[in-house]
């Protein structure tokens, strides 16, 4: 009660390791309320997790507006829920912008929705250098799809420089037992 958001956001912590997210949201309301990002996205979390999609989209936004790069991240998983980025090309831009904001935040699924946003919205530069982004953070699969977006748009030199990346990536996966990965070679 004393103010520090600090305080709080480790509170809210603490109780929701312990599963008690419903004494903790007013604790985790105050942090948003105050400004703090990752409370904001925590908050949207919980909120998405229970159901209650239309707040949060809200809290999340907050949080994403904010540059808080997993709860835009998250903000596309709740819109996609709400059926919003099937609304055209208005709904499609946001989509992009919001996986924009988590790409720059060092998210490779958020670079890699980024990419596939662009490509439905025909912005192909833009599309192969956020696939190539999701390359760089070292997932294979993300490396094989930024090369189908670049044989997409008739660049397949770059196309087998991406799936020359996947190919030591997939294998090391594969040789520890990720039998997953093993079918990709």
């Amino acid at each position: 009660d004393a103010g520090d958001l600090d305080a709080c956001f480790r509170l809210w912590q603490l109780l929701r390791s312990f599963a008690a997210t419903g004494e903790a949201l007013p604790v985790l309301q105050r942090v948003c309320d105050a400004g703090r990002a990752e409370g904001c996205g925590e908050l949207g979390a919980v909120l998405h997790e229970r159901g209650e999609l239309s707040l949060a989209e809200t809290t999340l936004s907050q949080a994403c507006d904010r540059s808080y790069a997993p709860a835009c991240s998250a903000l596309l998983d709740v819109l996609w829920q709400m059926g919003r980025l099937d609304d055209g090309d208005a709904a499609l831009e946001r989509a992009a912008n919001v996986s924009g904001e988590a790409c720059a935040g060092c998210d490779a699924e958020g670079c890699m929705l980024q990419s596939r946003l662009l490509m439905r919205l025909r912005r192909w530069n833009e599309a192969v250098e956020a696939g190539r982004r999701a390359c760089d953070d070292q997932h294979p699969e993300h490396c094989e799809e930024a090369g189908v977006i670049l044989g997409n748009v008739r660049r397949y030199a770059e196309a087998a420089d991406m799936y020359d990346r996947a190919l030591p990536l997939l294998e090391e996966l594969c040789a520890p037992g990720e039998f997953e990965s093993c079918l990709f070679l």
